[in-house]
Order: structure tokens, then sequence, then C-alpha cells
């Protein structure tokens, strides 16, 4: 079996479980888990190890681990208070990003100048 092929079938394996995360979320979210199913549509065969590189199991697994774990209640009102510290207003961020690009054009100035000053001297004629 070629590398892609490999590849390509982690691929899907991957994004199969990942939709079966999203489904398992959705059915937590709307507090109806007896009508939403929890595993997805196919059965999921793992890919074998053998199949895979030593790389693509590894992350298969660790793949794994991310979506078994899921966020519980106490942690999202905790990571909202977070977010919310560290936000950073819209205007304060232009400003910024303007003073820096004023910053590196002067700066490319100076360097210019520096540049023509420097050959001026030394390939001037004399």
């Amino acid at each position: 079996m070629s590398d892609r092929v490999r590849e390509l079938l982690r691929q899907r394996a991957l994004l199969q479980e990942h939709l079966a995360w999203l489904e398992h979320e959705i059915a937590a979210a709307s507090d109806k888990k007896s009508e939403i199913a929890v595993a997805p549509a196919a059965p999921v065969a793992p890919p074998s190890p053998t199949a895979l590189p030593p790389a693509a199991t590894a992350g298969v697994a660790i793949a794994a681990k991310v979506i078994g774990a899921t966020a519980t209640s106490e942690t999202a009102p905790a990571a909202d208070r977070m977010l919310e510290e560290y936000r950073v207003p819209p205007t304060t961020l232009q400003s910024d990003v303007r003073r820096g690009c004023f910053l590196y054009f002067a700066a490319a100035l100076v360097l210019v100048a520096l540049g023509v000053t420097v050959l001026y001297f030394t390939i001037g004629t004399r």
C-alpha cells in the first residue's frame, strides 16, 4: 500500500472519530441523548497498526485521547472568564498594528539612508 493511501485512510479515520465526538457533544448540549445516536452512522473500523506508519498510529492515539476528553460544565465558565480577562479591544489592537507599521517603515527608511550613505563614501570619486 502506498504512503498516500495510508495517509488518506488515517485522515478518514480521524475525521470519523471527530464526527462521532461532534455528535456526542451535540447530544450533550441539547440534552436529548436518547434521541441522537452517539455512534457514527457507519461502523468505524480502526485502521490496523501494521497498515499505518508509526507516526500515524501515534496521531490516532493522541486524537482518541483528545476526542475522549470533553469539557465539563465547570470548565466552560472558567475558560470564558479567562478569555475575557485577556481580550483586547479592537480599537487598541488596530492602533498597535498601525504604530508597528509606522515603526517598520521608519526603520526601513533609516536602513536605506544608511546604505546610500555607505555607498556614497565607498564608491564615490575622489
